[in-house]
């Protein structure tokens, strides 16, 4: 049987475009499962998605030069959790009533886009999931 090494990342989830009410029962979902809300302004928009979720060797100062359009709605962006800890933080917003449209767990791929970039490309795959024919 293998041990289990914990992560060293810190578990954050990174919240943008939520209402006040929202970002607080997120906080509070967030705190009942030991991890950190971050809820994000408008300047984060323009930085990279592994620097604002802590990630050594991301330059914090780094902003995009050209922003794409953004989506409408609110964003989470997951950063260090397991798959049993997804589980639970989307059961216990599922349970709270909590709706955020745009979700997304930080890979080795989208750690370096900025925040933007990320919502504009998941906002993509959204439309095409919605326009995809039954059946297919």
């Amino acid at each position: 049987m293998k041990a289990r090494i914990p992560s060293s990342q810190e578990r954050k989830l990174l919240l943008y475009g939520l209402t006040p009410e929202q970002t607080n029962k997120m906080e509070v979902l967030a705190q009942s499962l030991f991890m950190e809300a971050c809820p994000l302004e408008e300047e984060s928009l323009d930085r990279q998605v592994g620097a604002l979720a802590g990630f050594p060797g991301f330059d914090r100062d780094w902003r995009v030069k050209e922003r794409p359009a953004l989506p409408q709605g609110a964003c989470m962006v997951m950063a260090g959790l397991s798959s049993k800890e997804l589980d639970g933080l989307l059961a216990g917003m599922k349970r709270e009533g909590i709706i955020i449209p745009l979700k997304a767990v930080v890979t080795a791929a989208n750690q370096s886009w900025s925040l933007a970039r990320l919502m504009a490309e998941l906002d993509k795959e959204r439309a095409a999931l919605q326009h995809r024919a039954p059946g297919r």
